[in-house]
């Protein structure tokens, strides 16, 4: 899977799943700089990082 995909199709659906079922989210994430690396040439890059960034904080607790 190309590392959107696995966004796509993997964790953000399991991401769902796991707030729908009310479960504890995962504490220790860190995607942000894997993302930094794929999507540096996009021309949205900068708005990815920061959703993503964010998405990393927020579920690590920073």
């Amino acid at each position: 899977l190309q590392f959107e995909q696995w966004l796509q199709f993997v964790f953000i659906p399991k991401l769902q799943q796991l707030l729908d079922a009310r479960s504890p989210l995962p504490t220790k994430v860190s995607i942000a700089p894997m993302a930094e690396v794929h999507f540096s040439d996009h021309a949205c890059f900068l708005s990815l990082h920061t959703v993503i960034s964010e998405l990393d904080d927020t579920l690590s607790g920073s």
